[in-house]
């Protein structure tokens, strides 16, 4: 649940109000975009002129009551930013369109360049019928997408559908959530820190793997029902991006999909250090006959093999790889040997307990 007292600020430049001259903004325009209707009637002479500009929006993340008034600013020639009034999943805010040429922008995270509503302007005016239908419609979405947040019980999925982690947010406790795929994971439910930030909840937690005592992090963006998995401190393409879908996750399905989770983990780990290993035992041997360090032949593995200790041994005219984690954790659990053809059967350098 959000607080209804939590005022999202939707918009990343902070717009001059009433001090600029008037802008050069006039005609009426049909907004467009997926699952989303709406219009500009602007009457010239903007700012914060009672004629002014009038935004209607109308989509599954936000909308307006009716047409309402909005501010106007002129950030260069051919480039005017729309202040309005909105409706969300976490209450009523502000918001701001940039409108440039046929394109409108509605940004709807915190972080600048994410998660942007892009829409057409059309010089026009929509239909009533149209417009009456996207209104009912947008107001069942945002009513149930208001529900779906009061409850704040959230199923995590991936691009395709499948589980991977689920959150449960309320005002009055700690967040508690878990994680649990071939990425990463909690090993259950643990609690999270959050921090509010405009129109997205910042959860911050332990998790798996963490080689340099890093957290794991999610940004809950609560307009669009999204959760932002960081690479950075900005928007990257790196970045993974979840629904939250509403419902709950039974202890069963729990259980299920982290076993199923981890042996998916451990396979990939254990591919990836086999080949690894049989190609740095190549590698290690010198014309001379020697196993040299793995630091001196290979030193670009070093982010790499971060969480594991390594070892180069000599065994005959060959050398071995001895890898086994600094700390066993999710995707740092393989202790094996491997030569140069892949694993060598040693009960004594095995793969550790699944």
């Amino acid at each position: 649940m959000v607080p209804r007292a939590v005022q999202i600020v939707l918009f990343s430049i902070l717009l001059a109000g009433c001090q600029g001259s008037a802008v050069p903004l006039s005609g009426r325009w049909i907004l467009s975009g997926p699952g989303v209707l709406g219009a500009i009637d602007a009457q010239g002479g903007l700012g914060c002129s009672p004629r002014g500009v009038h935004v209607t929006l109308y989509g599954p993340s936000l909308l307006t009551e009716g047409a309402v008034a909005a501010h106007a600013v002129e950030e260069k020639p051919g480039l005017v930013w729309l202040d309005f009034p909105v409706r969300t999943a976490a209450g009523d805010g502000q918001a701001a369109m940039r409108l440039q040429g046929h394109e409108a922008m509605v940004p709807l995270g915190a972080r600048p360049g994410e998660l942007e509503l892009r829409l057409t302007a059309t010089e026009g005016w929509p239909e009533a019928d149209p417009l009456a239908a996207a209104q009912s419609s947008a107001r069942a979405q945002l009513d149930a997408a208001t529900e779906a947040w009061d409850r704040g019980a959230f199923r995590l999925l991936d691009e395709d559908d499948a589980l991977v982690g689920e959150v449960r947010i309320s005002p009055n406790q700690a967040p508690v959530l878990a994680v649990y795929d071939a990425t990463w994971w909690t090993g259950g439910l643990v609690q999270a820190d959050r921090q509010d930030d405009g129109p997205d909840i910042v959860l911050a937690f332990p998790v798996q793997p963490s080689v340099r005592g890093e957290e794991g992090q999610l940004r809950l963006n609560v307009p669009l029902s999204l959760a932002i998995v960081p690479a950075d401190s900005t928007p990257t393409d790196l970045d993974r991006v979840l629904r939250l879908v509403p419902g709950v996750v039974s202890e069963q399905e729990r259980r299920t999909t982290m076993a199923t989770a981890r042996q998916r983990a451990d396979d990939a780990e254990r591919d990836a250090m086999l080949s690894l290993g049989s190609r740095l035992a190549v590698r290690a041997l010198s014309d001379d006959g020697r196993c040299l360090p793995w630091q001196q032949v290979a030193p670009e593995l070093a982010d790499i093999l971060v969480g594991y200790d390594v070892a180069v041994v000599a065994e005959g005219d060959h050398c071995l790889v001895d890898v086994q984690p600094t700390i066993t954790q999710h995707r740092r659990r393989l202790r094996a040997r491997i030569g140069p053809h892949g694993l060598v059967h040693d009960p004594a350098h095995a793969s550790g307990p699944r």
